[in-house]
């Protein structure tokens, strides 16, 4: 019987041996892959590969915003904590005391350190808990003092009895130590030299790398939270550290290749500094400061964007460190590893933060390539696992035409720097076949130099030279009302309406008194019919006017030809959304409702002038309204005109105008007597052009609050099949939009730049 269930245990222990045998083979041969890319996952190491912004360019090619390979000195604290003489000291005193040491003090105290590390007993080194922390010390001990110190080490460590020794008294420590203090001098001296090629104080280098250390340390201290035991908060340390402090702090810009040769040949005196070459955000010299709050510029990620990153990089490690993952974990990890390594943005990453930079990131940005590596067996070297090639951003055409830009922005700045006038203003050309806008200049604006080092400056200037007149309010936060240039719009609503007809006349002695509300007009201009009442601009014709056609009429009128709501140039356009391309902020349209309700006899009256219900407009908007007078339709405006990958943008469907074409033909009689003989008629052809036509209206709102009243003019040219709708706005001159808006206007025609493309574009 005893030796039936002598058998019988055999037999069970034989079983479960089988059991096993199998499992270890399963795992050796089956599962050999997972477990492999298992342990890889856990010790992964990756580099990324910089990519390239795409270009803002103009209709013709010319680059606003281009992209080209500059050299920059970076530091990354990892390698140097790892590498250095000073980086390796520090280390090792703040994991025996906790306290870190910048990079600073440690270059200016390793010397020493590297001295009194030498008191140290062995049973202090003994008594570094947790037992991960114990290896690191004895790790960095390895490394500042040679192998054969650190074999003494481990043999004292061992014994059966304490050992009582000081550290400088175990074989190896007076051989390493001078070695070590050798290595660090000439470590210290290949960093000096480094500062003085790329053109930087050692104290300004050292200051970089001081914040790059803190502020890894303070990003570990944030993400660690609580743990159970000092073993697992250690442990959550050194892996938040082994990926935080893997970011790279840019020391110095653009330097010379003299930096690139330095960093390469004494690249074993510089751990943990090297020299990248990428490709850079930089606008050419003859246009950078063309268009610069509507190009914009780009500037360190956002807080959020920082934030959303750390969380992104947290979780990641989390995911990392877990030895199996779930289904759903699984393809949380892959989904991060992409969004991590490609598309978040690091500290050095370059990001939109104004105009169309900010606009169009999601564009322009492309994606940052990286190579993912893993140790080999020996624990030295590293394989690459996996890898993703960078992508390009793509370049993105506009509408603007660079040289039409450089000249309006050239006349505006002319007249903010005369001591006469000095005004604010804005001034926009676009094609009224297309809705492609030409040029979108306001004044003032800031050089790019301005852009790049004085934002605090230019955001507290009262002038606004951050605001873009042409699509937003100036400083004072106010659309202006547009005035008189609204007048032509009304006459057609009342011709269209048959509530007038083009010979009728009305009676202007001068002022007209409603209620207790005198109104007032520039003349006495007697009997009017419509032609003339727009040529001289009176109001009292207007005001007549208006009591026929009624409130209601002129707001849908007001709103057929765009004004009340934003253009959609970029936000809104529908011919972007039709491509799947979307904007962000950063190019802002501003846009006030048309007033609702019942308009009183008075508010009518100002309506028929452009004022009241219809207090805010945008010069774009009044550009718009008069590219749709020129063409006989109005087409919405656009300033995309092609995407790499998408092409060409198709147009903005054409809406229809009120009224008929004789209606038409009525209100651009108007205009044109307005440019022949009426108020506008002091605009000149430019030489060369003597047979070019202008329709044109001028116009002087009314601010109030004691403010001096505003100037426009708007117009198209050539006044059969108009190639050129444009509006001028002048800011609080005080001045009629004759004297303020046409001599600016004539000036822009004489431009060297805007003679050409008439020359091209209009001329037979």
């Amino acid at each position: 019987m005893r030796q039936q269930r002598v058998l019988v245990v055999l037999a069970v222990l034989l079983a479960g041996f089988g059991v096993l045998e199998l499992r270890l083979l399963k795992l050796q041969f089956l599962q050999s892959d997972v477990w492999t890319r298992e342990s890889e996952r856990s010790t992964l190491d990756f580099e990324s590969l910089p990519f390239e912004r795409g270009w803002i360019l103009d209709r013709s090619g010319e680059p606003l915003a281009r992209t080209e390979e500059v050299r920059d000195v970076m530091f990354r604290f990892r390698d140097w904590r790892v590498g250095s003489v000073a980086g390796q000291a520090s280390t090792l005193l703040w994991l025996l005391d906790g306290t870190r040491r910048p990079p600073s003090t440690a270059l200016a105290q390793q010397a020493r350190w590297l001295d009194e590390l030498g008191e140290l007993g062995v049973a202090d080194v003994d008594a570094v808990v947790p037992r991960q922390r114990a290896r690191d010390v004895q790790t960095y001990l390895k490394w500042l003092y040679g192998a054969p110190f650190a074999s003494a080490l481990h043999e004292a460590l061992k014994a059966d009895t304490p050992d009582r020794r000081r550290l400088g008294e175990l074989p190896g420590f007076q051989e390493g130590l001078p070695a070590a203090l050798q290595r660090g001098r000439a470590e210290r001296a290949a960093l000096a030299d480094l500062a003085r090629v790329a053109g930087l104080p050692l104290e300004q280098v050292l200051a970089t790398m001081d914040e790059a250390v803190a502020r890894a340390d303070e990003r570990v201290e944030q993400a660690v939270g609580s743990s159970p035991s000092p073993t697992a908060a250690f442990a959550r340390v050194r892996e938040l550290h082994a990926d935080f402090d893997g970011d790279r702090a840019t020391l110095a810009e653009n330097v010379s290749y003299d930096c690139q040769t330095l960093a390469a040949v004494r690249g074993r005196e510089l751990p943990g500094f090297s020299v990248r070459v990428e490709r850079r955000r930089v606008y050419p010299t003859d246009l950078q400061d063309v268009a610069t709050t509507l190009v914009g510029r780009i500037g360190a990620p956002s807080p959020r964007d920082v934030s959303e990153t750390t969380a992104d990089r947290i979780r990641l490690a989390d995911l990392s460190s877990l030895q199996d993952l779930s289904a759903e974990e699984l393809a949380e990890y892959e989904q991060l590893k992409i969004r991590v390594r490609e598309i978040d943005y690091s500290y050095t990453d370059e990001r939109g933060s104004l105009g169309l930079e900010a606009a169009l990131e999601r564009l322009l940005r492309g994606k940052r390539g990286w190579v993912a590596s893993a140790p080999d067996a020996d624990g030295e070297s590293r394989h690459v696992v996996e890898s993703a090639p960078p992508q390009r951003g793509l370049n993105v055409t506009l509408t603007l035409d660079a040289g039409l830009q450089r000249a309006a922005e050239r006349v505006l700045d002319e007249v903010l720097a005369d001591g006469s006038r000095g005004w604010p203003g804005a001034l926009v050309l676009l094609d009224p076949r297309t809705g492609e806008v030409l040029a979108l200049a306001t004044s003032p604006r800031p050089t790019r130099a301005r852009l790049a080092s004085d934002w605090a400056q230019l955001v507290a200037d009262p002038l606004g030279p951050l605001c873009n007149r042409a699509i937003g309010p100036g400083a004072s936060g106010n659309l202006p009302p547009p005035g008189s240039t609204f007048k032509p719009i009304a006459a057609l609503a009342a011709l269209a309406s048959g509530c007038i007809t083009p010979s009728e006349t009305f009676t202007c002695e001068g002022s007209l008194t409603v209620g207790n509300t005198v109104l007032g007009c520039l003349g006495h201009h007697h009997d009017l019919p419509l032609r003339e009442a727009l040529a001289v601009s009176c109001n009292l014709y207007f005001y007549r006017l208006s009591e026929r056609a009624g409130g209601d009429l002129l707001r849908e009128a007001a709103g057929i030809f765009g004004f009340g709501k934003p253009t959609g140039l970029l936000e809104g356009n529908d011919a972007l959304a039709s491509c799947g391309i979307t904007v962000e902020p950063g190019v802002r349209e501003a846009s006030v409702p048309i007033g609702q309700g019942t308009l009183s006899r008075l508010e009518t009256m100002r309506l028929a002038i452009g004022q009241a219900a219809l207090d805010d407009s945008t010069p774009l908007q009044v550009a718009v309204a008069y590219g749709a007078l020129g063409s006989g339709q109005l087409v919405p405006p656009s300033l995309i005109r092609a995407v790499e990958g998408y092409g060409p943008i198709p147009p903005r469907a054409a809406r229809p105008l009120i009224g008929d074409a004789a209606a038409l033909a009525v209100v651009r009689e108007g205009l044109e007597a307005a440019a022949d003989h009426g108020t506008a008629r002091n605009i000149r052809s430019p030489a060369g052009l003597s047979a070019l036509r202008v329709a044109a209206k001028t116009g002087t709102p009314e601010v109030g609050g004691g403010q001096a009243d505003h100037s426009w003019l708007a117009g198209y040219l050539p006044r059969r099949a108009p190639r050129l709708a444009f509006a001028v706005l002048m800011e609080h001159t005080g001045q009629h939009g004759a004297d303020a808006c046409v001599p600016v206007f004539n000036a822009l025609l004489e431009q060297p730049e805007t003679e050409q493309w008439l020359l091209r574009e209009v001329a037979p």
